[in-house]
């Protein structure tokens, strides 16, 4: 699950973070069929997959792992008024009479107000972060305006972004596209305090806070299309909200729906008003279906869904935690009292969500309740949902009912979000939590006649196969809604859907729960060289400070020990590279173990920022000498590129090549052919195709390129003007007729060419050859290629090379003999063009690959037409011509780094030089693994967005 690895998953196999739904669990047997039948249920084109989510509950809930920690213990979130909010001492009082409260909120002290009926309670359940703290710069707001803005707004903004996170979708995916926004709330505190002094109202006052702009702030900053609406009815808002948002996705307004929902309680007027209507606890506490029910608990509390459809999720390659099957909403109507719930309306509610969307009742064994812990509510909530259940369900074999809010209060208006998040971490581990604060049963509850239980300890899920949760949500004026959702594993089983997913198929019986599930496996090859894959894992941030936070969090990260490390990394490496939002600031590192993350700051590389626009790439192709007898080896760990030398070799095969590619490639020193001219030229055709492809797959291509001497047959290719099969049919006779020479030359030794490089300057070059005229007998000493302003190659004769060579050792001028048995680029060659040109016959261009990429010849110095290089004479007169390069920004292609110093001497003459960069893929007696990676790493950090292989 990682787009640059040593250990990459073939095609099928491509996970992210997560896990696959499997397709082999279908099967073919009556019997199998008849249990799938009976597990099918529904209209599928209805279904809705949660891709992703984001929390901030109260106390250490702040994640969904911290979440379920806390609801696993039992563990209520109540602690007293936090004293940067009001001052508790001012607010309660044991008396009736009036009471002056002086609340303190972001660091401001608000004049005094007086608040009638003091409130019988001391605390509730809050977030423990500082209302005050907001990475405003991120988000494109100002200071001003942020300190006017309802910290929900707030909130809400960064659990949206951790929410595409959670989800594995970058924000630039979705910029532009139809997503709505549905954000549920009914909180007003933030704006209580604001307007307090009518006076001296902020700047921003009128963006800064309601219902709309927790919506609207959403879709202005991800830059989304899609319908944005800001939700109200009481308690329910969010589950209405969920219920809308499906709606919208069913009938093709939007492509995708974040439902977001928040509750705030930082002014004392709101608990007023609940306390008096009798609404809160005091104690605080709710105790949800338990007989010391005395009212319920506020809570604070932010989150996020992401949703879209289950077959655009599966499309798109999104993990889908669970999959909403049916949604629906009513209303109480007349009841004695406005506040007072209608158990008939409730059972009719979730009795018709089932029935409209054709689900069967008898798969849900879990049911997530309104559960508030009032004396009326409870009651009625229990026997609406034994009544609607009971036919399916009994005191031996009873649905299970669990109320999250006893463990982090009542969030209001983002109660029913927080219940869904609570039913899908249920359905993905298989185990049913207990609730906290229950001592024993309301005694208004016949919970065996109803067939009905209260856990009080872990469950696993009581049923193989198919899990399906119910979620009530209720709002005080009478608003219901409803929610039916299955786990994605079996949902996807059980129509032979293949999709991703983090669902443990088989309910655990001990042991800690694990987020993982199948794991895609490992290549047989060896890990590139080392003892462990080597992984590519990138990071990028807002800021420099950004990416040091980076460094801290996963230095100090708890890892998940029920992975395997070459798991972990490979889902690290994936996500991070794949599904995560691609910033202004960015940084890689490769790592080859979990515990290399602790190390982490000496691993990263430094911070750059990158450019509005990604560079144009130059591939720079290398030509002879550059070859060594292991070069590329370790990338057959790589799929393709082992199928890339595969389709070489069988190639090769047919035209009558006596030696095979993979065989060559897995020598040793002693036993290595590479430097005969048969062998070292086609291989490095091969070799330069090979990584062409494999950068094609990691998303690099170039916009210009380049080859030096034999480096143009691959540099055709990469720009799209030959085919593939022409390339290595080139290089292979190229070699056959270059071998065919050294042989006649070694009948021949007066007739011995030579190829050297000298470090000098093209005019002093010229003087130096017109001191070695050829002779009648010979073939003299010409320039072959001008690598640079400073370097150059010479061809000719052995004798007069040596003879140069002696003068320039003499001057301390450079000067190095090359690996190649007969003088390229010179006249030596002339007689074998001719049979080259016949030997090669008709070339072909890429099948449905149109021309884009322009390449400049090292021949004419100029751009190249594609019929030209369709010509065999043009090759025949790369052969014998002076080669010069012309680039522009440069990635060396080619089995080491020939051409770096030429390039650096060529850059040093250009205006832009000191802005090019430099990049080669492979580097003479390192592990191609790690040169490929890291070259793929200090692309990236130059603005290329890398894709998986």
């Amino acid at each position: 699950m990682i787009p640059l690895s040593s250990v990459p998953p073939s095609d099928d196999e491509i996970d992210f973070h997560l896990s696959d739904g499997l397709s082999e669990h279908g099967s073919s047997s009556a019997t199998t069929a008849s249990l799938l039948e009976q597990e099918h249920d529904g209209n599928d084109d209805d279904d809705i997959a949660i891709c992703g989510f984001s929390i901030k509950f109260p106390q250490e809930a702040t994640t969904p792992e911290a979440f379920w920690e806390m609801i696993c213990k039992k563990r209520c979130a109540m602690t007293d008024f936090p004293p940067d909010r009001l001052n508790l001492d001012g607010f309660y009082r044991k008396n009736n009479t009036l009471n002056t409260v002086r609340c303190f909120t972001l660091g401001w002290m608000f004049q005094s107000i007086d608040v009638e009926r003091q409130l019988p309670l001391k605390g509730g359940h809050f977030i423990e972060e500082d209302l005050a703290v907001f990475d405003a710069d991120f988000f494109t707001i100002s200071p001003t305006e942020a300190a006017a803005m309802d910290p929900m707004q707030r909130w809400l903004l960064e659990a949206a972004y951790r929410a595409l996170e959670n989800a594995g979708i970058p924000m630039e995916v979705i910029s532009g596209s139809s997503t709505a926004v549905y954000a549920g709330s009914f909180g007003l505190d933030y704006m209580l305090q604001l307007t307090r002094d009518p006076e001296a109202p902020p700047t921003y006052a009128a963006v800064g806070f309601g219902l709309s702009m927790l919506a609207n702030r959403l879709s202005w900053f991800f830059n989304l299309s899609g319908p944005s609406i800001g939700l109200d009815s009481a308690c329910s808002s969010t589950a209405m909200a969920i219920d809308i948002a499906c709606q919208g996705l069913r009938n093709g307004s939007s492509t995708m729906a974040m439902v977001a929902g928040g509750n705030l309680t930082s002014a004392p007027e709101s608990y007023a008003w609940m306390s008096n209507l009798g609404f809160l606890s005091p104690d605080s506490r709710c105790y949800s279906f338990d007989h010391r029910a005395n009212g319920y608990a506020r809570g604070e509390g932010i989150g996020v869904l992401i949703l879209k459809r289950v077959s655009d999720a599966i499309r798109d390659g999104n993990t889908i935690r669970a999959v909403i099957r049916a949604t629906g909403s009513n209303e109480d109507g007349r009841t004695p009292g406005i506040t007072q719930p209608s158990r008939d309306a409730q059972e009719r509610l979730i009795r018709g969500t089932y029935e409209k969307a054709g689900l069967s009742m008898a798969h849900t064994r879990f049911f997530e309740a309104h559960g508030t812990g009032t004396a009326i509510g409870d009651p009625r909530e229990a026997q609406a949902i034994g009544s609607a259940f009971r036919k399916y369900r009994s005191a031996r074999d009873p649905i299970y009912i669990g109320a999250v809010k006893s463990n982090i209060g009542h969030l209001e208006g983002a109660s029913g979000l927080a219940g869904v998040v609570k039913a899908v971490l249920c359905l993905e581990r298989g185990v049913i939590p207990p609730n906290a604060n229950f001592e024993k049963i309301n005694p208004k509850i016949d919970a065996d006649f109803l067939g009905i239980k209260f856990p009080g300890e872990r469950t696993p899920w009581p049923s193989e196969g198919l899990r399906r949760a119910s979620v009530n949500s209720f709002g005080y004026g009478g608003a219901n809604s409803h929610i039916v959702i299955d786990d994605a594993y079996n949902y996807l089983r059980i129509r032979l859907l293949e999709g991703k997913h983090c669902t443990e198929p088989s309910p655990p019986t001990s042991g800690p729960v694990s987020i993982l599930s199948r794991q895609p496996k490992s290549p047989q090859e060896a890990f590139g060289g080392f003892d462990r894959p080597l992984k590519l894992c990138v990071w990028s941030a807002a800021d420099t400070d950004g990416i040091n936070r980076i460094i801290h969090s996963y230095q100090n990260a708890r890892l998940d020990s029920t992975a395997d490390d070459e798991t972990f990394l490979n889902n690290l490496a994936y996500t991070l590279g794949q599904h995560r939002s691609k910033l202004p600031w960015r940084s890689f590192a490769l790592l080859q173990a979990p515990s290399d993350l602790t190390t982490l700051k000496d691993k990263i590389s430094t911070p750059i920022r990158v450019s509005a626009e990604p560079p144009r790439l130059g591939f720079v192709f290398s030509g002879q000498d550059a070859q060594w007898f292991r070069m590329g080896r370790e990338l057959l760990c790589y799929t393709s590129y082992k199928q890339e030398l595969e389709l070489a070799d069988t190639y090769l095969t047919s035209l009558g090549c006596p030696w095979s590619v993979t065989d060559e490639l897995m020598k040793t020193p002693e036993t290595t052919n590479i430097n005969k001219a048969e062998l070292s030229q086609p291989l490095c055709t091969i070799l330069q195709v090979a990584l062409v492809n494999l950068l094609a797959r990691f998303g690099v291509a170039p916009s210009a390129v380049v080859g030096h001497s034999s480096g143009e047959i691959a540099a055709a290719y990469a720009g799209g003007y030959i085919s593939s099969e022409s390339a290595w049919k080139l290089a292979y006779f190229r070699g056959v007729c270059a071998a065919e020479l050294a042989e006649e030359v070694h009948r021949r030794p007066a007739r011995k060419g030579a190829m050297m490089a000298v470090g000098l300057s093209p005019e002093d070059t010229k003087s130096l050859v017109a001191r070695y005229d050829r002779d009648e007998a010979g073939f003299g000493v010409s320039i072959a290629c001008v690598n640079s302003p400073v370097n150059v190659t010479l061809s000719g004769e052995d004798r007069l090379l040596d003879q140069i060579k002696a003068e320039l050792d003499e001057k301390k001028v450079f000067a190095r003999k090359l690996q190649v048995p007969v003088a390229y680029h010179s006249r030596q060659m002339e007689p074998a063009t001719a049979r080259f040109v016949d030997l090669v016959g008709a070339l072909s261009p890429p099948p449905n690959r149109p021309v884009t990429v322009p390449m400049i010849s090292s021949v004419t110095k100029e751009r190249v037409s594609g019929d030209r290089l369709l010509e065999p004479s043009y090759w025949a007169l790369n052969i014998i011509s002076t080669t010069a390069c012309v680039v522009d920004h440069l990635v060396e292609i080619g089995p080491h780094v020939a051409l770096q110093g030429p390039l650096r001497d060529i850059l040093r003459t250009t205006k832009r030089g000191d802005s090019i960069g430099y990049t080669s893929i492979l580097r003479r007696g390192q592990s191609a693994v790690e040169t490929s990676l890291r070259a793929m790493g200090e692309l990236y950090i130059q603005t290329i967005n890398l894709r998986e292989m």
